[in-house]
């Protein structure tokens, strides 16, 4: 979906244009909190509530540690 326009400026950033160093280990994480958690259901069937919170605090948890160690 739309992370894959992302994902294409990152790479050409530092693979393509060089922009950034070579030595800084580019790293990036993409969740797709859009997709209906039912069979049948829809994003306008309700709101996502708190069901993003976990993977998004892990991927911040993870890429913390890995910047920190």
């Amino acid at each position: 979906m739309e992370g894959a326009h992302y994902q294409k400026a990152i790479q050409a950033a530092s693979k393509v244009r060089n922009s950034i160093n070579p030595n800084v280990k580019v790293r990036y994480a993409y969740y797709a909190s859009d997709n209906p958690l039912e069979t049948g259901s829809t994003l306008a069937s309700g709101g996502l509530g708190t069901s993003g919170v976990r993977p998004t605090y892990v991927i911040t948890r993870k890429i913390l540690e890995q910047i920190l160690n």
